[in-house]
C-alpha cells in the first residue's frame, strides 16, 4: 500500500477565538472580585474583633476604674492614662490593618487589570500576524496570478506570429503561382479590346483614313 505515514505532530501557535478570550478575561475578573470580596470580609471580621477586643478591653477597664476609685485618685489617674495609651494602640493597630487590606485590594485590582490587557494585546498582536499573512499571501496570489496571465498572452501572441507567418507565406506562394495567370487574363483583354475597337472603327462609315504613321 502507498500513503503519507505521519510520525510526529508539533502545534506551535494556537489561537483562541473571541468570545473564549472574552470568557476567560470575565473568568479573570470574576476571581479577582472575588479574591477582594474575601479580603474585605477578612478585614472587617479583623476590625470587628478588634472592636470587640476594645469593647471589652473598655468595659474590663472601667470595672477595675471603679474598684481603682476606691484606693485613690491618684492611682485612679494612673489608669486613666493606662487607658488611653491601651486606646492609642488599639486604633493604631487598626489603622495598620485598615492601610494593609486597602494596598492588598489595590494590588489584587491592578494584577487582574494587567492581566486582562495582556490578553488584549496578545489577541490583538496575534489578529494583526494573521491579517498580514493572509495580505502577504493575497499579493503573493495577486503576482502568481499575473505572471501566468503574461505568460498565457505571451504564448497567445507568439501563436498569433506564427499562424500570420504561414498565412503571408501561404498567400505569397499564391500570388505567385496566379501572377503568369493574371498576366495571360490581362493580355486577353487588352486584344478583345483592341478587336472591339478595330471592329468599331470598321463599322463606321464616316471614318476616313488619311495615311499611316
Amino acid at each position: 500500500p502507498q500513503g503519507v505515514e505521519i510520525l510526529d505532530v508539533t502545534i506551535k501557535q494556537i489561537t483562541l477565538p473571541d468570545d473564549i478570550q472574552e470568557q476567560m478575561s470575565q473568568k479573570t475578573m470574576v476571581i479577582s472580585q472575588n479574591a477582594e470580596q474575601r479580603m474585605q470580609q477578612k478585614h472587617d471580621m479583623q476590625v470587628l474583633n478588634q472592636t470587640e477586643s476594645i469593647k471589652t478591653l473598655k468595659q474590663a477597664i472601667s470595672e477595675e476604674k471603679m474598684e481603682l476609685k476606691k484606693d485613690g485618685a491618684q492611682k485612679a489617674l494612673m489608669e486613666r492614662f493606662a487607658l488611653e495609651e491601651e486606646k492609642a494602640k488599639a486604633e493604631a493597630v487598626k489603622r495598620d490593618i485598615t492601610t494593609q487590606m486597602a494596598v492588598k485590594v489595590a494590588m489584587v485590582k491592578a494584577e487582574s487589570a494587567l492581566t486582562v490587557q495582556r490578553i488584549r494585546d496578545t489577541t490583538k498582536l496575534e489578529t494583526e500576524r494573521v491579517k498580514e499573512e493572509a495580505e502577504s499571501m493575497a499579493r503573493v496570489t495577486r503576482c502568481e496570478a499575473e505572471a501566468a496571465v503574461k505568460e498565457m498572452e505571451a504564448k497567445v501572441n507568439h501563436k498569433c506570429a506564427q499562424m500570420q507567418a504561414k498565412g503571408e507565406k501561404a498567400l505569397f506562394r499564391a500570388e505567385g503561382i496566379s501572377a503568369p495567370m493574371n498576366r495571360a487574363l490581362n493580355e486577353f483583354k487588352t486584344k478583345l479590346y483592341r478587336l472591339r475597337a478595330q471592329d468599331a472603327l470598321a463599322s463606321n462609315e464616316k471614318l476616313v483614313v488619311t495615311g499611316t504613321s
